[in-house]
């Protein structure tokens, strides 16, 4: 208990709720675009021999990616408002709460949204339990709309949040069938 009550007072100081959320869902529905575009075209032109290596190795590179621009834009982001902190109290705040907090938060963002696109692979594990592409897309929108609703500050924003991701998830399947007739 005294671990998560710390955890989350120095979260709070950087207001990381928010940053986290936010971070959770953008990798979320990167992975689940990603892998979700992959076993459609698989499914598709018939060579889902590869299936796997390929949706890994998406999901993967997203992961990567996801680390470093958490790791030079958020940390960063952190950093600016650390030193604006330590300019209001007239100090250096090296030793105190505040670095702490910084430093686990930095830490925690950058974990949740580098990890956070390995929801993909969720999809892989259900076509290759299923072999239903039908079920996976529905269940991709499922999560999708979970994600959404994750994102609102209220129930009308999440139920929105919820549709657009549900969307976007529509489109890009779209997308990838209409190309595979065509390529």
């Amino acid at each position: 208990m005294w671990f998560i009550r710390t955890l989350k007072l120095y979260l709070s100081y950087f207001e990381a709720e928010k940053i986290l959320r936010r971070y959770l869902v953008l990798g979320a529905f990167d992975g689940l675009l990603v892998s979700l575009s992959i076993i459609i075209a698989s499914s598709i032109s018939d060579s889902l021999s590869s299936l796997n290596l390929t949706v890994l190795a998406g999901v993967i590179s997203i992961v990567l990616a996801s680390l470093w621009s958490t790791l030079s834009v958020e940390i960063n982001e952190l950093r600016v408002t650390y030193r604006k902190l330590e300019k209001q109290l007239l100090r250096p705040l090296k030793g105190t709460v505040f670095e702490r907090a910084f430093i686990i938060t930095s830490i925690i963002a950058t974990l949740t949204h580098s990890l956070s696109p390995l929801v993909g692979l969720l999809l892989l594990i259900v076509f290759n339990l299923t072999k239903g592409l039908l079920f996976t897309i529905i269940l991709s929108s499922l999560i999708l709309f979970s994600l959404g609703l994750l994102y609102g500050e209220n129930l009308r924003e999440n139920l929105l949040s919820g549709a657009l991701m549900i969307s976007f998830g529509l489109i890009s399947s779209s997308i990838v069938i209409i190309l595979g007739g065509h390529i």
